[in-house]
């Protein structure tokens, strides 16, 4: 990040942004400070949120060979680096695919895409640019050298001696050399970088290198078709749930699973958010799978079957979140994968363990097709970013870690993996640098990894003031008179402020997305875009189409946001949008269903919107309800229904939608839990469905709640009040509710218990 500047001297633009006044400097050096401070910032954003072009075009010949015999470096202002953009935009080393330094909106100000920009002809001309000088890597210093090798290019009419195609904002390379990785750590710090355009996501393909009794339950939810199990024999359940999963076929890790006849449960994770997992330490390599003393964190297992006579028939001190592959159970730590062969359900095994490297941590992974896609993040080492190290003493070098032509955040490296869930083999696919937390997101034809990206608090005080009528050309002629500003300019620049923010919401936050081929271990396509994205529901792909919910311009507190979904085809390419959904909102909850997508907005109230994405082309917003309270989860019932988990006035709420009129979807009935929170309201893994019984499941604090939802309304079941409630499944006529401390059985043909098993 930016070096921070001290409250008083950093006060005129603080003011800006929040209103509360000034902080008059008292000592000139200080003032003095300020101003070569300011101008500076203020020059950095002509090439992030203004367009600097004055409207005098070059002529065709003019902007393919300008005068490029003047050093430039980062910092930089002038018309001359107008025309090295220019050059570079045109000999295939684009500055930006869109917005300001793109072709035709090329600034004055030399920044970090520009730079990054000459340092891709450096390196593409480093035997006559670089070996001269005894260099091994690109400088990103428009020198002598750079100059010269310009102006043969330029001479020669080509774009490149070898046929360089054109680059857009979002192809992904591969770093050159550990300063290579360095010098773009550096560039990502300096705040928003190049712009992503303000109405379409930027694709491009990139190179290679997812009511009775009260009792509690937490839940484990089911996918959205219910996941029967054939009978094949008298011993098999009819029909039993799986973890509540975003896609049909592609497992998520939970703390609980089953096979029909065992639940497996694992008592750890007490952070329920997915992807945000808090693991206790797990055993080391001569771990004993034998009882352990009670009141420890444990992974237990479950003899299900008959409910009446549920029993533990063992547990193991390996805790972390799950994933059951045939008769092997998966243990993801935070630091470590453990594999426990479970064909003798009452004897388990440590069959296989992969220790991380010391600075690596499991970010999530996916169950598809037998194999275990498996995401894991180093956090970046800014003095000695490369060879990153990975378990098994295997190190990523840096020509292997792949990254944007311009510069994000490069807060963490994420790597790709495939883990064979049998022997715990791990083979490294891939490795790319990106911002915390990014949201992943695994279907059928691919994982996609998206990112965000925020603008830089102080650039953008410095674009608002560079394009405002307040501050001008004389800025720091103004700044000098700092103490002499008066309350009119005052209120014009917090006024100038939101306006920026409003007339600039879908560039000043963006999203860069990845798609990875994980089989081949390439990245197929990127490409970045407008707003933010909320989670992994926030991301869904259909009939060769990626459709992308985000929020827009919820910036620093400015209530100038808004919603948009876009429709991208197979590269990444924008094919319609439906934007401005819920002005002054964030999304809260988003779900696509076939041709269909539900958006929930809420600030003050929830409107709930449904729109048809039948024709990729011209998405179209069909109708729209508001209700108080909001749905941080949606999901899909029979009969044209959907069910919103969510709250009210601070308590849990449950909603049923009816949307069999896209034109007019309505509210059928609501239930409101006395819950404070549940773990449905942030985890999906939280939830159960069964449809035979027509019912869902919710934890609270307090207890679990089942409710009906026959007949078009929804209506309590039963609760369940003596159990601190994890998750629920189903086995056949049996819902299990599962606590820290015991697993409390209910047949759902009348409801009753029948069994309550403490660990």
């Amino acid at each position: 990040m930016k070096k921070l500047i001290t409250t008083s001297v950093f006060a005129f633009a603080i003011f800006v942004v929040f209103g509360t006044g000034i902080v008059y400097a008292q000592n000139n050096d200080r003032i003095q400070t300020l101003i070569d401070r300011v101008q500076t910032l203020q020059s950095q954003v002509f090439e992030q949120g203004a367009n600097s072009n004055d409207g005098s075009a070059l002529d065709v010949q003019t902007a393919t060979c300008p005068d490029l015999d003047k050093d430039l470096s980062i910092g930089d202002t002038g018309e001359s680096v107008r025309k090295l953009q220019k050059f570079l935009n045109n000999h295939g080393f684009t500055v930006a695919g869109s917005g300001p330094g793109s072709s035709g909106q090329e600034t004055t100000y030399f920044g970090p895409a520009t730079q990054q920009a000459v340092r891709q002809f450096q390196k593409q001309y480093s035997e006559v640019v670089l070996a001269p000088l005894g260099l091994s890597g690109p400088t990103g210093v428009w020198g002598n050298s750079s100059q010269s090798k310009a102006e043969d290019v330029c001479k020669s009419g080509n774009k490149t001696d070898t046929e360089v195609s054109t680059k857009t904002s979002g192809e992904l390379s591969s770093f050159s050399s550990a300063e290579d990785f360095r010098s773009y750590i550096e560039n990502s710090r300096g705040g928003h970088s190049a712009s992503f355009g303000a109405s379409s996501f930027s694709p491009s393909r990139s190179v290679g290198a997812t009511g009775n009794d009260m009792e509690t339950t937490a839940l484990q939810s089911q996918s959205l078709s219910d996941a029967a199990g054939d009978a094949e024999s008298g011993d098999r359940p009819d029909r039993f749930s799986q973890t509540n999963v975003q896609e049909q076929g592609i497992d998520e890790p939970d703390i609980l699973k089953t096979d029909g006849e065992h639940i497996f449960f694992s008592d750890a994770v007490n952070d329920r958010t997915p992807d945000r997992r808090r693991m206790s330490p797990t055993a080391g390599e001569d771990a004993n799978p034998d009882i352990q003393p009670p009141n420890q964190e444990k992974l237990r297992i479950i003899d299900a079957l008959p409910p009446e006579n549920a029993q533990e028939i063992a547990n193991i001190k390996e805790t972390g979140d799950l994933l059951l592959s045939d008769n092997t159970l998966v243990v993801l730590a935070d630091d470590q994968l453990i594999g426990i062969d479970v064909t003798e359900q009452s004897n388990p095994a440590i069959s296989w363990r992969e220790d991380l490297a010391d600075d690596q941590r499991v970010h999530t992974a996916r169950l598809k097709d037998g194999q275990i896609q498996l995401v894991t993040k180093t956090n970046t080492d800014r003095s000695n970013p490369c060879p990153i190290p990975l378990q098994d003493g295997l190190t990523v070098g840096c020509t292997d870690v792949l990254h944007p032509e311009y510069p994000v955040n490069a807060e963490v490296t994420y790597h790709v993996s495939v883990v064979s869930p049998g022997n715990g083999e791990i083979s490294h696919k891939l490795s790319l640098v990106g911002a915390r937390d990014a949201t992943i997101y695994v279907s059928d034809s691919g994982m996609y990894v998206g990112y965000t990206k925020h603008a830089d608090r102080k650039e953008l005080v410095l674009s608002v003031l560079s394009e405002s009528d307040v501050v001008d050309d004389s800025l720091v002629r103004r700044l000098k008179k700092v103490t002499r500003l008066n309350i009119s300019e005052k209120a014009k620049q917090k006024t100038a402020f939101a306006n920026y923010i409003k007339e600039n919401k879908r560039e000043l936050t963006t999203t860069h997305l990845v798609k990875i081929d994980v089989s081949a271990g390439v990245v197929a396509e990127s490409g970045e875009g407008p707003g933010e994205l909320l989670n992994q529901f926030s991301l869904d792909a259909s009939d060769g189409n990626l459709r992308v919910a985000t929020t827009v311009g919820e910036l620093f507190g400015q209530a100038q946001s808004a919603n948009d979904v876009y429709v991208l085809d197979e590269s990444l390419e924008i094919t319609g949008s439906v934007k401005d959904l819920g002005l002054t909102e964030r999304i809260y909850s988003v779900r696509f269903m076939e041709d269909t997508a539900y958006v929930v907005t809420f600030r003050q109230i929830d409107p709930f919107y449904v729109l048809d994405l039948s024709d990729p082309q011209d998405p179209e917003m069909r109708g729209e309800v508001k209700l108080p309270g909001y749905s941080s989860y949606l999901h899909p019932l029979p009969n044209d229904r959907v069910v919103g988990i969510g709250e009210e006035d601070g308590q849990v709420k449950a909603t049923l939608f009816d949307v069999s009129n896209k034109d007019n979807p309505s509210v059928l009935s609501s239930y409101i839990l006395d819950e404070y929170r549940s773990d449905a309201v942030e985890n999906h893994h939280a939830f159960l469905a069964d449809r035979e019984h027509e019912v869902i499941f919710v934890p609270g604090q307090k207890g679990g709640y089942i409710l009906s939802y026959a007949g078009s309304e929804l209506t309590l079941k039963k609760s369940v009040a003596d159990v601190q409630a994890r998750r629920a499944l189903y086995i056949n006529d049996t819902l299990y509710v599962v606590g820290d401390d015991k697993i409390v059985a209910v047949d759902e043909t009348d409801w009753t218990r029948t069994r309550t098993l403490e660990f």
